[in-house]
Parts: structure tokens; C-alpha cells; sequence
């Protein structure tokens, strides 16, 4: 009996010993695995910091070109443009410049404001909003198209009201538009870009807000322009 009570004992503390060894060794090899993780994890923090002080530096520098008094205060969201009175909002049409800086649009209401880049490509969208090629361009006679990230800069579009005043402001002019309806609907829906022929700003971005992974929809705002009494 002692003999038998022996081996099994002996058993079992080999056993334990094979189950410390494996987990040793698995540590061991994890432990590298979760550094060199880490080690990513804080490089991509860095550059999105780095890549998010180049982008705001660069709306400085395109704020302090404008006429006095403009200049950008800084909010939750991003830096925000002063108030603007009616007399200053243009119909001129902006386009981009060499860099394919178009502007900045602001919601008052939100005391939100974000940077416009010419294009909708993923290096675009990860520093500013992009300007959907195709679309018109502000002040003209036809349907500006923007887009950007629902978990990044067109966070706060979940918050906008009907006739909320949205504006748009580039190097030369300002534009006004005021909210008319929002809609939800497939990424294939390309219709909401169409124009009517008159002044219009459409903005899109995924949704739902809060979903993980991958979007399956789209939630859009529909804006029309508001004529501006004298242009600058």
C-alpha cells in the first residue's frame, strides 16, 4: 500500500512539474510578445499625437494668413474659429490650395471646428475631414460633399439639430449653411451627393457611432446654403 502511495506520488509531482515547465516556457514566450505590443501600441500613439500637432499647427498658420481680428481658440474638439458676423459670409467659390487645404468648418452651437483637406484617402481622413472629389466646391452652385471618421473628427455630428448653423470657412470667404435633415442609409446610397443645382453641403460619415469594427451604415447631414447679404 505504502508503495503504491509512493508512486502516486511520485507521479503526481512529476505531473506538476511538466505543468510548471510548460507554463514557464509559455510565459517566457509571451512575455517578448507583449512588450514588442506594447512597444507598437505606444509608437502608433505617438505618431496620431505627432500627425494631430502637424494638422493644428497647420490650421494656425492658415487662420493667421486671414485679415484681423481672426484667429482660433482651442475646444474639446479641435481648435475653434471666432464668431462671425453676417456681413463677412461670401459667396465666393474656394478651392484648394497646393497643400489641398480647403478650410475649416465649424459648428457654433458645439463649439466644434475641424480641419478640410482635398480628398477622402485614408491618410486624409486620419488627420482632418476630406472634401469628396466630384462634389462642388464651396460657393458654388452645387452639392459640397465632406466625409470623415464618426470615432475621430465627425464624432459631434451625432449632437446636430435641424437648422443648426454650420460653417465653412477657407483663406478667402466664409460660408454659411444651416441644417435641413439627416439621413441614414447603405454605403452603396450615392444619391445623397447629387446636386440641385443650388448651394448645398452634405457631410457623411459611419455609422452607428458607437459600433466596434467596421460601420454597416452611413449617417448623413443635409445642409443648404444661406445667400449672404454682401461677400467679402
Amino acid at each position: 500500500m505504502d508503495g503504491r502511495g509512493a508512486e502516486a506520488r511520485a507521479f503526481r509531482s512529476k505531473r506538476y512539474s511538466i505543468i510548471e515547465a510548460i507554463e514557464a516556457g509559455s510565459l517566457r514566450l509571451i512575455e517578448p510578445l507583449l512588450f514588442a505590443l506594447a512597444l507598437v501600441l505606444l509608437g502608433y500613439v505617438s505618431w496620431v499625437h505627432l500627425e494631430s500637432a502637424y494638422v493644428y499647427s497647420h490650421f494656425e498658420r492658415a487662420v493667421a494668413d486671414l485679415a484681423p481680428p481672426q484667429r482660433a481658440a482651442s475646444t474639446p474638439f479641435g481648435p475653434q474659429l471666432p464668431p462671425v458676423s453676417p456681413s463677412r459670409l461670401a459667396t465666393t467659390v474656394s478651392m484648394p490650395d497646393s497643400r489641398g487645404f480647403l478650410g475649416v468648418l465649424e459648428v457654433p452651437r458645439l463649439g466644434f471646428s475641424t480641419v478640410i483637406f482635398e480628398g477622402v484617402e485614408e491618410k486624409t481622413l486620419r488627420r482632418a475631414v476630406g472634401h469628396i472629389p466630384g462634389t462642388s466646391f464651396p460657393g458654388g452652385k452645387g452639392n459640397v460633399g465632406i466625409a470623415g471618421h464618426r470615432d475621430r473628427f465627425f464624432r459631434p455630428l451625432r449632437e446636430l439639430r435641424s437648422d443648426d448653423l454650420i460653417l465653412l470657412h477657407t483663406p478667402h470667404a466664409y460660408y454659411a449653411y444651416n441644417v435641413d435633415s439627416f439621413r441614414v442609409v447603405s454605403p452603396e446610397e450615392t444619391g445623397i451627393l447629387e446636386s440641385s443645382g443650388k448651394g448645398q453641403l452634405t457631410l457623411v460619415t459611419c455609422y452607428p457611432f458607437f459600433y466596434l469594427g467596421p460601420a454597416p451604415e452611413r449617417f448623413v447631414v443635409f445642409a443648404r446654403q444661406v445667400k449672404a447679404p454682401t461677400p467679402l
